[in-house]
């Protein structure tokens, strides 16, 4: 089965890689000792990848390399995506690519459908996309950068200080996140303490608050977590949160609203409503329980006229961080063939954006 899926896996990729070389990891035993199948993400960075190419890191059930990847090159690696067995369509293999901890060096990289521990990024135009990130996410922390773009992850984890920090980042764009420090007693969800950035379409959940500065926030949800008073040089409208806080940045006057009844979480939200919601689709706008007269208050309701939250803009948040390549979704047919008769499957691919 993993032979065919690969197989349709490139089939349908090639078309998608115009320069460079595609490389594919997979530290499965079963697997790593085919033809042009690398088993280690450490050796490929640094023997056989070249700027420009394309790493495919396959499923796995364990992390690669376990331990620190450095990333010097730039270049790009796909994972396979997260929670696959949550949401219907993912594909046929639902095991992740984990990587422990990922330092990345390179400007210009591109890192996306990856579940990720820590992840530290010191380098500039870097763009980390549909990523599960389970402890902790620096940017600029060693080193000033600028121009990196954080898009679509899913960043949830204790930590003592800031869970996100843009420690020394300018021109940083956060969007279509979902942030969550579950350390309630933990300083920040995120922090920007040097720098600029917009801060567009995320959810910052939980009890942290956010310390933001020089920064444009909007179509944002506050659950709980609110903006810190010691933010400053903050453009802060069209958001909502469960709480009363944005009267402090503009109210009403600004767009942002929040503390009513229909401004909680499991009005706005699919949440725990629907029997089998995944673990990010039931931060999706609910449409079942709504007030009937105002409708759901994040609807239409951001700056540009979508939707408020992290499923809605130009680039909105895919349900199990499903990286812009296609995939094998579902797999049916015999693993075991005859030299006679051969064998037969029926496989669905699905392609991405």
């Amino acid at each position: 089965m993993r032979a065919t899926s690969t197989l349709l896996i490139l089939m349908l990729f090639v078309p998608l890689v115009s320069m460079g070389t595609l490389l594919r990891v997979n530290n499965n035993p079963s697997v790593a000792d085919e033809i042009t199948v690398h088993s280690s993400l450490a050796d490929v960075l640094a023997n056989h990848a070249a700027p420009g190419d394309t790493v495919l890191l396959e499923s796995s059930d364990l992390p690669y390399d376990g331990g620190l990847i450095t990333l010097d090159i730039s270049l790009t690696i796909f994972g396979t995506g997260y929670f696959l067995e949550d949401n219907d369509c993912t594909q046929a293999d639902v095991r992740p690519a984990t990587i422990e901890e990922l330092q990345i060096n390179a400007p210009n990289a591109r890192v996306a459908g990856i579940h990720i521990g820590t992840c530290n990024i010191d380098a500039n135009q870097v763009r980390l996309m549909r990523c599960y990130i389970t402890e902790y996410l620096g940017v600029g922390t060693a080193s000033p950068v600028t121009s990196v773009y954080i898009n679509g992850n899913f960043i949830e984890g204790s930590h003592a200080t800031a869970l996100v920090d843009l420690a020394n980042a300018t021109n940083i764009t956060l969007k279509n996140n979902f942030i969550h420090n579950t350390n309630a007693g933990g300083a920040h969800n995120c922090k920007i303490t040097t720098g600029s950035g917009v801060i567009l379409n995320n959810l910052f959940f939980g009890e942290p608050d956010n310390l933001f500065h020089n920064a444009v926030v909007q179509n944002n949800y506050f659950e709980l977590s609110e903006i810190d008073p010691l933010s400053t040089a903050l453009t802060v409208s069209y958001n909502l949160a469960s709480s009363t806080f944005l009267t402090a940045w503009g109210g009403a006057g600004n767009n942002n609203f929040g503390g009513l009844p229909e401004h909680q979480p499991d009005t706005v939200y699919c949440f725990t409503l629907m029997d089998g919601v995944s673990r990010d689709g039931k931060y999706q706008l609910n449409a079942w329980n709504t007030d009937p007269n105002s409708g759901n208050p994040a609807e239409n309701a951001g700056a540009d006229g979508n939707d408020i939250g992290m499923f809605s803009g130009t680039t909105t948040y895919v349900l199990s961080g499903m990286p812009p390549i296609p995939s094998v979704a579902r797999y049916n047919g015999s693993i075991q063939g005859t030299q006679s008769g051969g064998t037969s499957a029926t496989v669905k691919g699905k392609s991405r954006r």
